[in-house]
């Protein structure tokens, strides 16, 4: 009886997975943005969950994802962050939130020249202006 008990624990604790969270980053001419960064928040403390980088299809999984409401940061170098807010998270739910979509942001390049040396040293700084 006690390890009928003990199985029928270890069935009920397993029953209750927590939610997966999917998508999809790309540019707005569909290309798939490889090594992109998810990043999910709790909306109600602000407080980083978890982080993710998609794979060369541009494709990102966050998995364990307890009950709450979230919002999901998608970035990468020289483009705008998307943020996606109020994504509600119940149960043990498959949850797909599809494409999202990355603009180019403002990016420059900056030549700075150190003409203090013998050979005169310069650097291209790239600045990301919002």
């Amino acid at each position: 009886m006690k390890y009928i008990l003990v199985f029928l624990m270890i069935l009920s604790v397993n029953h209750h997975t927590k939610a997966q969270l999917t998508g999809t980053v790309s540019d707005t001419q569909n290309n798939p943005l490889e090594y992109a960064t998810v990043v999910l928040y709790n909306e109600s403390t602000a407080t980083l969950v978890a982080g993710v980088v998609t794979n060369a299809d541009g494709v990102f999984t966050i998995n364990t994802i307890k009950n709450g409401t979230y919002r999901v940061e998608s970035s990468f170098l020289g483009y705008q962050t998307n943020r996606i807010q109020n994504i509600r998270i119940n149960d043990s739910a498959k949850l797909d939130l599809g494409t999202i979509v990355l603009r180019l942001g403002n990016l420059s390049l900056i030549h700075i020249s150190e003409p203090t040396r013998q050979a005169e040293i310069s650097y291209a700084v790239f600045c990301l202006k919002k």
